[in-house]
This record gives structure tokens, C-alpha cells and sequence, in this order.
């Protein structure tokens, strides 16, 4: 797998579980069922906001950016092909991009709505 779609794939998963921790709703939840205080939350999302901020600086910044345009427009920056279709837009790819037998050796984008894109088996 191509090393930048790795680490996008790791940023996306990072930015959705900050976005979980850092919920109104979540903070209640867990403090709520677990008794945790909300300060071991805030050591836990500055643990993952660390950890965001590394894998950000192995990115290209036009890459980075690019990701962050997307993940502003739609909410993530990548998106799963998940039987030749798009998991963002729902837009069905190509025949021939689909029988490629190489895939993810390359950042590729969805060619309808433009999100970086894997291809899952």
C-alpha cells in the first residue's frame, strides 16, 4: 500500500475518534457509565492530538490540505471503494478501474465527488 494512503487511512481514523472524544455528548456519556473525570478525557484527546500532529508531518502539505478541503466538504478526507463503489458519493468506478490488478500502490481519488479513495478486498 502506498505509504501516504496509509497514513491518510491512519489521520482519517484518528480525526474521527477526536471528533467522538470531543462531543458534548460523549464526555456526558462516559462520565456518566464509567465515572471517569472529564480531565482523563482531556489527557486522552491531547494523547491523540499528539499523535495527529505526527502522522500530519510525514503528509505533503498539498496532500494535507487537499485532505483537509475534503474533510471540511464532506466530513472525511478518505473513503473505502467497497465493491467498485465510491462509500462517499455512491458513485459506481469504472469498469477498468476496477479490474485494475494493482490497486492501492498509488493515491488515487474518486473520480465524481474527488475524495482520496482505498480499495478494500
Amino acid at each position: 500500500m502506498d505509504p501516504v494512503l496509509e497514513l491518510l487511512i491512519a489521520l482519517e481514523s484518528l480525526d474521527a475518534q477526536l471528533d467522538d472524544f470531543e462531543s458534548e455528548d460523549y464526555i456526558k456519556s462516559i462520565s456518566i457509565t464509567q465515572g471517569t473525570d472529564e480531565n482523563v478525557v482531556a489527557k486522552q484527546v491531547e494523547k491523540l492530538k499528539k499523535l495527529r500532529e505526527e502522522i500530519v508531518k510525514k503528509i505533503p502539505v498539498a496532500v494535507y490540505k487537499r485532505y483537509e478541503k475534503l474533510r471540511s466538504k464532506y466530513g472525511r478526507g478518505v473513503a473505502p471503494v467497497i465493491n467498485g463503489t465510491c462509500s462517499n458519493c455512491f458513485m459506481e468506478f469504472p469498469s477498468a478501474l476496477v479490474s485494475r490488478p494493482v490497486k492501492n500502490k498509488a493515491l488515487e481519488t474518486c473520480p465524481n465527488c474527488g475524495i482520496y479513495v482505498y480499495w478494500t478486498k
